[in-house]
């Protein structure tokens, strides 16, 4: 392929365009970003206002024909510098979008598959999530353990979050709480967000010896402040069968 860059290397620094047939991007590990829009037939260098770092991950946008994702790293010399950027015109420009990450190396971005806007970043110590594009991060550490993130995915059928760690295992998480989190929820002073439903593996008569219900419902709720807070649980017939106390910070 004519003009193809020479240090191309696994998948994750190659993305292809939804929107377009024929419209691939490249990241190498020299800190280029490389573009075709005729299939490979001829590349175009578009590294220029990106730093000569590592590149971790290329993510063509799934809502725009001209927006990609660019995550770097500097490790190999020791930079602990969050390096991501935006551009909106085919790599052309390019924006920073690190912001309020803190210095840990980031080596991969992924775009929520429902919402616009949402994108995570998985890093040398944990799972980040903005709700603008980059404007501003908030953290999903709170059950990970302090360890590199190295590909993350948001699985559409289940409605998880997946975090691969390097030597950690996976981790799971909830992605419908986080879709829903709007301006109006943050904006309110309580709310409960839709429960996934649950299934109880336990039967009466069939389960020998009886065994105790299995299943577990997770609450995830938003509170504006911090406070303590009672939860009535309820049957079909709308009586408490459980109370729950928790603190909310």
């Amino acid at each position: 392929l004519s003009g193809t860059p020479a240090s191309l290397v696994a998948e994750p620094r190659l993305a292809e365009s939804r929107f377009a047939p024929g419209i691939l991007y490249a990241g190498t590990e020299g800190g280029h970003v490389w573009v075709t829009r005729n299939d490979g037939t001829q590349w175009t260098d578009v590294s220029a206002g990106l730093p000569r770092k590592w590149v971790t991950r290329v993510v063509a946008s799934r809502y725009d024909v001209g927006t990609v994702y660019v995550s770097m790293t500097g490790y190999r010399e020791d930079d602990v510098t969050s390096y991501l950027y935006r551009s909106t015109d085919f790599g052309a420009t390019w924006m920073a979008i690190s912001s309020n990450l803190p210095a840990e190396s980031i080596n991969v971005v992924s775009e929520d598959p429902k919402r616009p806007g949402l994108l995570y970043v998985g890093t040398d110590a944990g799972v980040y999530v903005s709700f603008d594009r980059g404007a501003a991060w908030l953290s999903l550490c709170a059950d990970l353990p302090t360890t590199p993130v190295m590909d993350l995915v948001v699985n559409q059928r289940e409605e998880e979050i997946v975090s691969a760690t390097h030597g950690r295992s996976l981790f799971l998480l909830d992605a419908r709480p986080v879709q829903a989190l709007s301006d109006a929820v943050r904006a309110s002073d309580l709310h409960l967000f839709d429960v996934r439903p649950v299934r109880l593996t336990w039967q009466p008569g069939r389960d020998v010896p009886p065994q105790p219900p299995r299943g577990r419902a997770l609450l995830h709720v938003w509170l504006k402040a911090a406070s303590e807070l009672k939860i009535g649980i309820s049957d079909a017939d709308t009586r408490v069968v459980r109370t729950l106390s928790v603190r909310g910070a």
